[in-house]
């Protein structure tokens, strides 16, 4: 600078400018003339060193990790922002970044630069695997895209093969992380656990699994290959096959049990012996007897037995029950032997019985002529021949026997042959009887041929009276019809001498 010494300026190189700016190492003059025409000179030695040349390079943007920055031996010292004084720092965060180089000369360069440092994602697919049947690997959400060994792009992979995978996150920013991991899958062992099953209760099943595992284990206290007695119900039972490596598999099978049926055989009969009986039973839709019997159908018991109905439902369960048929002894009847007896004269009836339980109940019939039916050996009386017959009950079993009793009638009419109707109080009334007359129609006539007296009362006789002539004795013709008690006819006619 000139020093603003005068009104014209005249610098080494033809400058006029009262300041010259020299950017290069040299002797510089300036010759200054003032208003008056004087003119002044003075020379300078100048000397420009140079400054040392800073260049971090461009911005940096990357992602995780750390970054060097790198002052390239510019100067003899560095100071960077954070007051580091080596030639290089190391950048581990987003900023940005300044360094001053001196060198020798004490000149001095700058340079800055902005570093991002962008998080990277992190992935983790843990340890190696050793599984069973199949696993699951998940990248555990770290970043935005996934890539799996074979192309697989979701966040999780089902691996069901031994292998090596690995994985590929990407995040927002771009950045990207990789995890391996060794799977190695033994496979399940196969499990079967049979076919479902149908019982009926109080029936035992028997579970067992099959395939290839070494053990089988199964839910409901059931012990593989070992008898037991399920409950009414359906049940789904579970089977666990355990693998030499360790791995399970299951297998179910449902096991159904139906109730069992109500046999009822029906109420406990009693018959004769001889005589039949049918048993019915119900609550089933078949039913099976033993002892030859068929359902519904009459047979003839040939002793007291206990027989068992088997009942069988739509679903093939059974029950049985059982029924008491009592056969009962038939007592034999014995009404005695048969006996002819005079007419008007007694019978003894000599009914016995034998067998069955000695309890016997009689009764005679016809009731006619004895002197008690309810006995065994009444008195009978029979006018005529007749035919008793015994019948012998013993708890209800009956038997019967006969006896004939005949009865000798020797039946005799009566009329007399003369009565005399005087007053005198004998013979004063014609009467006519029989020992065994049922009806009599008696029928007198005079000798004209007149009726004087017609009659079946024979009870009351004739007193004599007519009309008519009479001498102080008449005769008169008589008719006579009777029939006795057995049916037998008597027609007969006499002559009576009525005697004044």
């Amino acid at each position: 600078d000139a020093g603003n010494a005068g009104s014209i300026y005249l610098w080494t190189g033809g400058s006029v400018a009262q300041t010259l700016i020299a950017s290069a190492t040299g002797t510089y003059s300036v010759t200054v003339t003032n208003t008056n025409g004087c003119t002044g000179t003075d020379t300078i030695d100048v000397t420009i060193n140079a400054s040392p040349t800073v260049n971090l390079g461009p911005d940096v943007t990357q992602c995780g990790g750390t970054v060097t920055l790198d002052a390239a031996n510019a100067g003899s010292t560095y100071l960077w922002t954070g007051g580091s004084a080596t030639q290089t720092l190391l950048v581990s965060a987003t900023g940005l970044y300044a360094v001053i180089v001196t060198n020798a000369n004490g000149c001095t360069g700058t340079d800055t630069i902005d570093v991002t440092i962008n998080a990277s994602p992190t992935v983790n697919l843990g340890p190696d695997v050793s599984q069973c049947g199949s696993v699951i690997l998940d990248a555990a959400n770290a970043g935005s895209t996934y890539l799996w060994t074979g192309s697989s792009a979701a966040q999780t992979l089902l691996v069901s093969a031994t292998g090596i995978y690995s994985v590929t996150v990407t995040n927002t920013n771009g950045c990207t992380a990789t995890d391996t991991v060794n799977v190695t899958i033994h496979a399940l062992p196969t499990v079967n656990a049979g076919p479902n099953q149908t019982v009926c209760n109080g029936t035992a099943v028997t579970l067992s699994g099959t395939g290839n595992a070494i053990s089988y284990t199964w839910d409901n206290s059931v012990i593989d290959g070992t008898p037991f007695t399920p409950a009414v119900g359906s049940v789904t039972y579970v089977v666990t096959g355990t693998s030499a490596n360790g791995c399970l598999n299951t297998d179910t099978v449902v096991v159904a049990v139906y109730a069992l049926l109500t046999i009822y055989a029906g109420a406990t009969q009693t018959v004769c012996a001889g005589g039949s009986a049918t048993l019915t039973a119900s609550g089933a839709s078949t039913y099976t007897w033993d002892n030859g019997v068929t359902n519904g159908i009459l047979f003839t018991p040939l002793a007291t037995t206990i027989y068992t109905v088997t009942g069988t439902d739509a679903n093939g369960c059974t029950n049985t029950d059982n029924i008491t048929v009592t056969v009962i002894p038939i007592p034999l009847a014995n009404a005695g032997n048969d006996t002819t007896i005079n007419f008007g004269t007694d019978a003894l009836l000599a009914g016995i019985a034998t067998g069955g339980s000695g309890s016997y109940t009689w009764s005679w019939s016809p009731v006619d002529y004895l002197t008690n039916p309810a006995i065994s050996n009444p008195i009978a009386n029979p006018s005529i021949t007749t035919i008793y017959t015994l019948v012998v009950s013993d708890n209800g079993c009956i038997s019967t026997d006969s006896v004939v009793i005949s009865v000798n009638e020797e039946c005799e009419v009566f009329v007399p042959s003369g009565f005399s109707p005087n007053g005198d109080g004998k013979n004063d009334i014609l009467y006519v009887y029989g020992n065994c007359i049922k009806t009599m129609e008696i029928r007198i006539f005079n000798r004209w041929g007149n009726k004087v007296y017609e009659s079946t009362d024979h009870s009351k006789g004739w007193d004599g009276k007519y009309h008519g002539k009479a001498a102080d004795t008449d005769v008169f013709v008589y008719y006579l019809r009777a029939e006795t008690v057995t049916g037998k006819k008597i027609d007969t006619k006499g002559n009576i001498t009525l005697m004044k």
